[in-house]
């Protein structure tokens, strides 16, 4: 396939293959023009643990 711009085209399978190696956690979309990846959106997620100690043995805040 010719490169018009001098840039490689993407794989998608590579760059699946590496977030996961990283373990990403989040969502990844790729944008197809003409049957060519014209854009690719990463959103990353941030997994928070929960660190309150006033939390009850169900899971409720307690009454501090």
């Amino acid at each position: 396939m010719p490169q018009r711009n001098g840039l490689k085209p993407l794989d998608p399978a590579a760059i699946l293959a590496d977030l996961q190696r990283q373990g990403f956690y989040g969502s990844v979309e790729f944008v197809f023009q003409a049957g060519r990846i014209v854009l690719v959106r990463k959103v990353e997620t941030l997994k928070l643990e929960d660190r309150r100690e006033n939390r009850g043995a169900d899971g409720e805040p307690g009454t501090k």
